[in-house]
């Protein structure tokens, strides 16, 4: 947030005054070509497959967009669309398949769950009251 708000942003808008009243650019409103997204370089992540389950869980659930969860590893969505389209067009025409297709997620499957404790036995032999009670 610091270097985007604090640099990016003044040296933009001073380029851009200066490429415009220079005649080197005919932007017509001023207001339609200021504002600029900057998306900054992703960081190392500690445990990737922990976070990308999280951010797939994430978008599944609403809680955030696929947007930013892309924005957030530092690629651009429109760049990362175009790539995984081209990619499907050409898997499709050399009849090529994947586990999954480009962009469409696993959700909870991708997510490792344990295997349900199905030991009902107190010990002693017998059975639990709430398995009792199922059966």
């Amino acid at each position: 947030g610091v270097m985007a708000h604090q640099l990016c942003r003044p040296i933009w808008r001073r380029w851009l005054e200066t490429a415009v009243l220079s005649g080197a650019i005919d932007v017509g409103d001023m207001a339609t070509v200021l504002p600029v997204q900057w998306i900054p370089p992703r960081w190392d992540w500690v445990d990737p497959l922990k976070d990308i389950q999280a951010q797939v869980l994430a978008m599944e659930a609403g809680l955030t967009s696929r947007r930013k969860v892309v924005e957030a590893t530092g690629y651009d969505i429109e760049e990362v669309d175009r790539e995984n389209a081209a990619d499907a067009a050409r898997a499709a025409e050399l009849g090529l398949t994947y586990r999954t297709s480009p962009g469409e997620t696993q959700g909870a499957r991708a997510t490792p769950t344990a295997a349900p404790d199905t030991d009902t036995s107190l010990g002693d032999g017998s059975a639990s009251s709430t398995t009792a009670e199922q059966e």
